[in-house]
């Protein structure tokens, strides 16, 4: 594996360690819901901050848009899964 193969597999490997620690560690079932969707909130906004200059604006509310979607439907997914109809948290 190439030296940027092998860096970009560490960071992907520790964002994800820090994703599950933020999971193992939420004392509420809600919060845990909440962080689910770190990893779709924080991608998305990384493309809005990349992409910020080149887009216009329509295209910064439909992505803006698809990340609320994206989110609250991991959110959903992930409450439906694991906790089935007990948990009922806001989003």
């Amino acid at each position: 594996m190439t030296k940027l193969g092998e860096f970009i597999s560490w960071i992907f490997v520790s964002l994800l360690l820090v994703w599950v620690t933020g999971m193992v560690f939420a004392g509420e079932k809600c919060t845990r819901v909440y962080r689910s969707a770190w990893p779709v909130t924080y991608t998305m906004s990384a493309i809005e901050s990349l992409s910020k200059h080149w887009v216009d604006d329509d295209m910064k509310l439909k992505l803006l848009l698809w990340k609320a979607k994206t989110t609250v439907a991991t959110q959903g997914f992930f409450e439906k899964t694991v906790y089935g109809d007990e948990a009922k948290c806001v989003k």
